[in-house]
């Protein structure tokens, strides 16, 4: 769990917002290799992660077993010396039911560089367009809807702007199938929800 905690917040480094209009904190500055003439951001003070947690609710339990992942997670980086020498750190907001756009802006407004959520697929697809118009990145846990990442269907160019570490449920689908099928020993229809 802490691997993959921490692999999704490493993730979501290059995935930050590119809005340098921050409160409290130090907007990378670029650095450029003399070798080779590439430029790489280099983060100084803090590099502020933020978690798009949902309000109370059946949501809320599944998000607080999150909180601890990232929590583990920004410990460790930290304890790995930040990034680039930032330390990370974490702001929360709470998102009002299916309303995620304004945990989206209020963690944009406050700064922060990589966006952690939102925990459901409904509310991962409704973030999108705050997340374009924002030009930024969230990375999902837990949403598993095939749409979470389909492109644009208006824009097929344009990327989905929620990345997710959780498996998409046509994958688990054909799992738990398989699994009735030969725990059963019965390769009769079966409806998977």
């Amino acid at each position: 769990t802490r691997a993959i905690a921490a692999l999704t917040l490493v993730g979501l480094i290059a995935g930050c917002s590119g809005d340098d209009d921050t409160d409290g904190t130090t907007p990378p500055t670029e650095v450029t290799d003399e070798t080779t003439g590439d430029t790489t951001p280099q983060f100084t003070g803090t590099f502020p992660f933020g978690f798009i947690r949902p309000g109370p609710g059946l949501l809320s339990e599944l998000s607080a077993g999150q909180q601890i992942g990232i929590d583990l997670a920004i410990s460790d980086i930290n304890d790995a010396g930040g990034i680039d020498g930032a330390e990370a750190t974490l702001e929360t907001a709470i998102e009002p039911a299916g309303d995620p756009g304004s945990a989206i802006t209020e963690l944009i407004d406050a700064g922060v560089y990589a966006l952690i959520g939102p925990t459901s697929s409904s509310d991962a697809i409704a973030a999108r367009p705050t997340l374009d118009a924002d030009g930024a990145v969230a990375c999902s846990a837990s949403a598993t809807a095939p749409a979470v990442t389909a492109p644009d269907p208006d824009d097929p160019e344009l990327l989905s702007s929620v990345v997710r570490t959780a498996l998409p449920d046509p994958f688990f689908a054909s799992i738990v199938g398989d699994e009735i099928v030969a725990r059963f020993d019965d390769p009769t229809a079966a409806t998977v929800a």
